[in-house]
């Protein structure tokens, strides 16, 4: 697996928060979520290029907005989310 980007310190939205760099990790979304990512990137026409942080804005509905910030490695098949330590399981 390759290394993953490195983010500056701040704050990063995840769904409708902005949450400190330091409350947050890089991980894998549960399958579900990682499709719904990948669908909805593809409708919105903002890409989730190999390599580079993205921000994602997916709506659903005319209120319901959510802010996820992802990580696509060129080596990995995987989608990975910046995500609140408090939903990790498991360690590797």
């Amino acid at each position: 697996m390759s290394s993953l980007a490195i983010l500056a310190d701040g704050f990063y939205p995840f769904i409708d928060e902005m949450l400190p760099l330091s409350e947050m990790v890089m991980g894998l979304p549960p399958p579900e979520l990682a499709s719904l990512i990948a669908e909805q990137a593809l409708r919105s026409g903002t890409p989730v290029r190999r390599d580079e942080v993205v921000e994602l804005k997916l709506a659903h509905g005319p209120e319901t907005k959510a802010r996820f910030v992802v990580f696509w490695p060129s080596d990995d098949p995987q989608l990975y989310m910046l995500m609140p330590k408090r939903f990790v399981r498991g360690k590797a």
